[in-house]
């Protein structure tokens, strides 16, 4: 008798799975064959919208350690275009997206003819509960999309200021 009890109550506070579309996976790493002050540059114009929380060096020169630079944002909201929970909206059943933040570290190494670009992207979402309330951020897997969608901002200032 006690399951029957506690059966509803704990179907009622559960949520939704979470399910994640079937994208290829993009790279979250580029070399650009520019200089590291450069490419420096492109990565700060890129992300100039977001707080910084770890700064890149003031003048960004090859160190004989050749330590690659970093660079880490603090979070930054963002709708996440790969994770999702199903729910019924009336009586139709509806993917609904999940809101999500992520942190980006960026790491810029130089190499032979080109700087190295690599991104970690740290990110949570935000399930909804059965009846639609958002819970609290979960951590998750990051999605490859944003990473690569930094990269293609990142070569976009870079041509930008080359055309300049």
């Amino acid at each position: 008798m006690f399951f029957f009890l506690l059966g509803p109550l704990v179907a009622c506070t559960s949520a939704p799975s979470l399910k994640r579309q079937k994208y290829a996976r993009y790279p979250s790493e580029r070399s650009f064959k520019y200089s590291l002050p450069e490419v420096t540059k492109a990565v700060k114009k890129s992300l100039q919208e977001h707080k910084i929380l770890i700064d890149f060096h003031e003048d960004p020169m090859p160190s004989k350690t050749s330590k690659p630079l970093k660079l880490q944002t603090d979070w930054i909201e963002a709708m996440s275009p790969e994770q999702y929970q199903i729910h019924q909206i009336n009586q139709s059943t509806t993917k609904l997206y999940l809101k999500s933040r992520l942190k980006y570290t960026i790491y810029l190494e130089k190499t032979a003819f080109a700087t190295l670009v690599k991104i970690e992207t740290q990110q949570q979402v935000q399930p909804l509960s059965e009846q639609g309330e958002l819970l609290n951020y979960k951590d998750s897997n990051p999605d490859s999309t944003f990473a690569h969608e930094l990269l293609e901002k990142i070569q976009k200032a870079l041509l930008e200021e080359a055309s300049e």
